[in-house]
Formats: structure tokens, C-alpha cells, sequence
């Protein structure tokens, strides 16, 4: 799935989402905590 307009990271946890991973694990992956992933989703993503 192609995602335009978005920073790699930004893009990373689009795909990472469409897998199902956890907000856990992606803070994991990315050197990030949870929280910043959760806040990126509902900011950016506009998913709760």
C-alpha cells in the first residue's frame, strides 16, 4: 500500500498498523514510547 505525503517514519507505522502490530511493539521498533505512536494515530491518522 503506497502512502504519499508522509515522512518514512510516518509511513513505517501505516504499515506496520496494517499488520496489526501493537502500539507497543511499533514504539519498540522505532525507538519510540507507545504513547508517541498513540498521539501520531489519533493526530495524524485519525483513528482512535
Amino acid at each position: 500500500m503506497a502512502y504519499e505525503g508522509t515522512t518514512g517514519q510516518e509511513k513505517r507505522i501505516k504499515e506496520l498498523l496494517d499488520k496489526r502490530v501493537s502500539y507497543s511493539a511499533i514504539g519498540r521498533i522505532l525507538g519510540v514510547h507507545r504513547l508517541t505512536v498513540s498521539s501520531f494515530v489519533k493526530e495524524k491518522l485519525q483513528i482512535s
